[in-house]
């Protein structure tokens, strides 16, 4: 791999490989037939990672290679048992929620999922290059479960945006938040709230951002209804959802795209449009 016209991307891969050499492969093959348009994208990410990891880039890289042990323990057991290993939020919260540094080897190896898995990465091309630019006048934006948030830096920094709220039932999730907006140099405030989806402001935003949460959910379809109630006319829901995707704290498996589709129709939402992206150095 050559990416000497990409020196941020190439320092992070370099950095990668130097703690996890057996990824390469992997990456060689996920950035083989990379255009030069997603590569620019690419380095944009790579040089906020970089803002965001600071002085720990190797830490990030080494959390990373933890994550992918951890995920491969998962995706044996899933292949065999075809269902996910936990079922209820009380059990990952025991688990994951509750213990700090779990959490943040998880978010922070999540953090170069956006760069190192193609699903990850093609999901935030959309969001950045399609959903945001939707959005022609000013909003109240909602994102649920913001994790590094990357998704929250990049609406929060739209033109249009007047007000902003994260909701997360982890604290450890929204000081990590906290960290990468400061390290990004984010500064519009955003109401931070501790807590789920019972809730219901009804009518009050205009955008909210929904990545990757539906499927740590025991009821996904009350979580949508709830959120459709909180949506004013004319709003619009960002929904990232895994398929066949194990985790530790993944509890509702979605097998089919379709599954997904349903239970965002049956809540109340009209689908404006969808994309599917299958994970890296896979098709669909």
């Amino acid at each position: 791999m050559n990416f000497t016209s990409y020196p941020l991307l190439n320092k992070i891969i370099t950095t990668q490989l130097e703690v996890f050499p057996q990824h390469y492969n992997y990456l060689e093959k996920r950035f083989r037939n990379e255009t030069p348009q997603m590569l620019e994208l690419l380095e944009e990410l790579a040089a906020k990672i970089l803002m965001i990891s600071g002085d720990n880039l190797r830490s990030c890289c080494e959390e990373y290679k933890i994550l992918c042990d951890i995920l491969l323990d998962e995706e044996i057991q899933f292949r065999r048992t075809k269902r996910y290993r936990v079922t209820t939020i009380k059990e990952v919260q025991e688990l994951v929620y509750s213990n700090n540094s779990q959490m943040q080897t998880h978010l922070r190896g999540r953090l170069l999922s956006h760069l190192w898995w193609a699903n990850h990465f093609n999901t935030f091309h959309f969001f950045k290059e399609v959903f945001l630019p939707s959005f022609k006048s000013d909003f109240d934006l909602l994102e649920v479960g913001p994790g590094h948030g990357m998704f929250l830096s990049y609406a929060v920094s739209h033109k249009h945006c007047k007000n902003a709220t994260a909701w997360d039932i982890s604290k450890t999730s929204i000081a990590e938040t906290k960290s990468t907006l400061k390290s990004l140099g984010v500064k519009q405030p955003i109401d931070f709230q501790l807590r789920d989806m019972i809730i219901k402001p009804k009518g009050k935003f205009d955008m909210i951002i929904l990545s990757e949460v539906l499927e740590h959910l025991e009821e996904p379809h009350k979580a949508l209804v709830a959120l459709h109630g909180c949506l004013r006319p004319g709003g619009r829901l960002f929904l990232n959802v895994p398929t066949n995707s194990p985790t530790p704290d993944h509890i509702y498996l979605f097998r089919h795209p379709d599954e997904i589709i349903q239970v965002a129709q049956n809540a109340g939402f009209k689908i404006e449009d969808k994309r599917f992206f299958a994970v890296s150095n896979s098709s669909l």
